[in-house]
């Protein structure tokens, strides 16, 4: 079980085991013929990556990419006795939407992948800040404890009336935060 400060670490890993996994698959089913070709899926591992890292990718266009250059490839190797220009396999690519050969798969994958890692992303990202807060107000806590032993008067937190620790710790992260 991981710890949840270590989400970041956890989502990390499995997009590595799916990577792994879909490379064992595709070489056990494909062999040669995808081993030549895998980096049409490595390109699409380390876009997904540098997206959750928090690049700056977007991805609905980044899995169009994808796609377009998965059908450039197939049309080749499925048309082996002809040359393609670049141009022509552009032109094959832009009607990805139109010829649907890979059915409403890169429909339902796109909106499944966009929701998975903007979740894990996001999620990521909000167990950072909330590390980062309760770091600041631990040590803001700490600092007010020794400030507490040299004054008498004043805690660091002045809140009218002292009401309680709740509301010193509620201001402690809207200053953190501010």
């Amino acid at each position: 079980m991981k710890c949840i400060w270590g989400g970041g670490e956890f989502f990390r890993e499995l997009l590595e085991n799916a990577e792994r996994s879909l490379n064992d698959m595709f070489v056990r089913t494909y062999g040669m013929l995808y081993m030549q070709n895998s980096e049409v899926f490595q390109d699409l591992f380390i876009e997904l990556k540098r997206y959750y890292t928090g690049g700056n990718v977007n991805l609905e266009e980044m899995l169009n990419d994808f796609w377009a250059r998965l059908l450039e490839r197939m049309f080749q190797l499925i048309n082996p006795h002809y040359h393609f220009s670049e141009d022509y396999l552009e032109c094959v690519s832009k009607y990805t939407d139109q010829l649907k050969p890979f059915g409403d798969v890169p429909r339902k994958l796109k909106v499944q992948v966009t929701r998975a890692f903007i979740a894990a992303r996001t999620f990521v990202q909000g167990l950072t800040v909330g590390r980062e807060i309760a770091n600041r107000v631990s040590k803001e806590t700490i600092h007010q404890h020794s400030l507490e032993g040299r004054t008498s008067s004043n805690s660091y937190f002045q809140i009218p009336g002292n009401v309680g620790r709740e509301k010193d710790i509620a201001l402690a992260i809207i200053t953190v935060m501010f």
